[in-house]
């Protein structure tokens, strides 16, 4: 089978962003476009952070500080599933993540950051672009340009004969890190299949 271009697809898989001087309701209501009726609220905050209260809908999750009275900052916390529904929502609004994006930082003069994006590109060609042993071996050969010289391999064990690798490229803690991993052989070890249950399975999903 031919590699193509169009067998790579391009995802948001988590997102977090902080919005100071602003309240739950506002972030609902102007930046998600959603009721507020939709989400449930808790009191539940997270470790080390000053967070008191948490709005959750399906997988949209946020938290607020609301028992303070001198400070309002609101944090929003999409994981991979929570993206994939978020997107469903900005579809049904005929909105993309480029509106919502620009919609978060020019609404107002609160002040909104975004602290952590993953961004997913998977390839689905049954002869990849690149398999993870030739992008190491491009990467200790240094034929790839990046802010962070740091990169590291991790073989660990998959079956009695193969093991499951994984590149990264730049530090734990750099602003910018990639990995590189065979998504197969991650998805089989979640579903306790061997690696070509798996990719069978995956025919048959995409064929139904």
């Amino acid at each position: 089978m031919k590699t193509s271009r169009k067998n790579l697809s391009v995802l948001i898989d988590w997102l977090t962003i902080i919005f100071e001087e602003t309240d739950a309701y506002t972030v609902i209501r102007d930046y998600l476009d959603l009721p507020i009726e939709a989400f449930e609220r808790d009191y539940r905050g997270i470790q080390y952070k000053e967070y008191d209260t948490r709005y959750t809908f399906g997988q949209i999750v946020l938290f607020s500080i609301e028992e303070q009275s001198d400070k309002q900052e609101c944090y929003l916390t999409l994981s991979g599933e929570g993206c994939r529904q978020f997107e469903k929502h900005l579809a049904r609004m005929n909105q993309t993540w480029e509106s919502f994006f620009k919609n978060c930082f020019s609404y107002s003069d609160s002040i909104v950051r975004m602290t952590r994006v993953d961004v997913a590109i998977d390839d689905k060609n049954e002869v990849p672009f690149f398999t993870i042993k030739e992008l190491y071996k491009k990467c200790e050969n240094e034929l790839y340009q990046s802010i962070s010289e740091t990169h590291s391999y991790h073989d660990s064990k998959f079956s009695l004969n193969d093991g499951a690798k994984t590149l990264y490229i730049g530090a734990r803690k750099s602003r910018v890190r990639f990995r590189f991993y065979d998504k197969d052989k991650e998805q089989a070890l979640k579903q306790k299949l061997i690696h070509g249950q798996f990719k069978k399975l995956e025919t048959h999903r995409n064929t139904a």
